[in-house]
């Protein structure tokens, strides 16, 4: 990598975690309102953007253990907020899926989160805000399709 680049990188790095601290405290206040924990949005929002999965797909994208991700997926069915039904053609396949009230739940997540990100982003100037948006949504997209990036230490 050039140093350049390095330079860059680690900046952004220390970004980031600055704002993932700050998000993820709010983010936990304004779930705990609604019954659910980081780790419970975290499933739902993979069961919003996947579709029907099973147990051991949505572990894999929570990068929890199978008995961890069953945990969380529990207690989304007891509060109503996903269902879990056996495939007919092998009943040995468990699938799971988001319920209207999972995507409520969601949406009222999505209410918060505009609205908190949109006091931040209120202190940009316009163009500064589409260049912003638009460069982050590029990042976005290359860490979702590329999730397991070689690490230097590999």
């Amino acid at each position: 990598m050039d140093e350049n680049l390095r330079k860059d990188a680690r900046e952004l790095s220390t970004y980031v975690r600055r704002v993932r601290v700050g998000y993820t405290r709010c983010m936990t206040r304004e779930l705990e309102k609604l019954g659910l924990s980081i780790s419970q949005y975290t499933g739902l929002a993979i069961l919003e953007e996947k579709g029907e999965m099973t147990m051991g797909a949505i572990s894999e994208d929570m990068g929890v253990t199978m008995g961890a991700g069953t945990n969380i997926i529990d207690k989304l069915i007891r509060g109503g907020h996903a269902s879990r039904e056996r495939n007919t053609g092998d009943r040995r396949v468990v699938a799971v899926r988001i319920t209207d009230k999972g995507r409520t739940v969601l949406e009222q997540v999505m209410e918060w989160t505009t609205d908190y990100l949109g006091f931040y982003l209120a202190n940009l100037d316009p163009e500064e805000r589409k260049s912003f948006v638009r460069s982050y949504g590029k990042m976005a997209e290359q860490i979702t399709s590329v999730p397991f990036a070689p690490l230097a230490s590999e």
